[in-house]
């Protein structure tokens, strides 16, 4: 009975409570809200999946890779930063293109479909330019300045974070959120509207005010 007339029956706010305090420790106040944000963006999409696309792989794939990207940057990993927001472009297209779970399309392919789909819109162009940086990273391109002289004993030890590099993944990732959002409202407006029924009052928190209010105004 308690859990029926909770305000909070997803516990939204502890689980954003809990992020909070996991990243206490992180020097820089921007690395820490990027996350936050991040990790609300998470909460959000899994209260979306659970309640209207439960059976979608896809949105459950990019929950998993934007916990893994903010893993990356809190455990200073920047080169697997990019192999997740990378995987995570590739499954929000397939979700934005209704792809079947089992979809097995070619990269170039899917790209050439979304792009159709959505043309002129500013989050194609801004998802295909965070695409091309993660793929000089996971391909150990030139233009990545990786530097590949490093022993395996500083590959494998535990690093500081560069507040300077992890800045400029959390900018990424925030990128990637306004990508998101533009796209959402777009393709999957009613099935938000239809997940939130009910728990509205609790979507400001994981949302930005902006969002809310294309959300449910016309």
């Amino acid at each position: 009975m308690s859990k029926f007339l909770s305000i909070d029956p997803y516990n939204i706010l502890g689980t954003i409570s809990s992020f909070r305090n996991e990243f206490k420790n992180l020097p820089d106040k921007y690395i820490v809200d990027s996350l936050l944000s991040t990790t609300k963006k998470a909460i959000f999409l899994k209260i979306l999946h659970e309640r209207s696309l439960r059976n979608n792989r896809h949105l459950l794939s990019i929950i998993y890779d934007l916990l893994c990207c903010v893993s990356t940057i809190k455990n200073n990993e920047e080169r697997y930063f990019y192999f997740n927001i990378r995987s995570c472009i590739e499954n929000s297209i397939r979700f934005f293109l209704n792809k079947s779970n089992d979809d097995e399309i070619g990269v170039t392919r899917m790209f050439l479909e979304f792009k159709e789909k959505y043309k002129n819109i500013d989050a194609v162009s801004n998802l295909a330019r965070i695409y091309t940086e993660a793929c000089n990273y996971v391909h150990n391109n030139e233009k990545a300045g990786i530097d590949i002289s490093k022993s395996f004993q500083f590959i494998d030890s535990e690093k500081v974070i560069d507040n300077k590099k992890a800045r400029r993944l959390c900018k990424h990732l925030l990128d990637f959120h306004l990508s998101l959002n533009e796209i959402l409202l777009i393709n999957n407006k009613s099935d938000i509207t239809s997940a939130y029924l009910y728990i509205n009052e609790n979507i400001v928190h994981l949302i930005s005010a902006d969002f809310l209010e294309s959300l449910f105004n016309d």
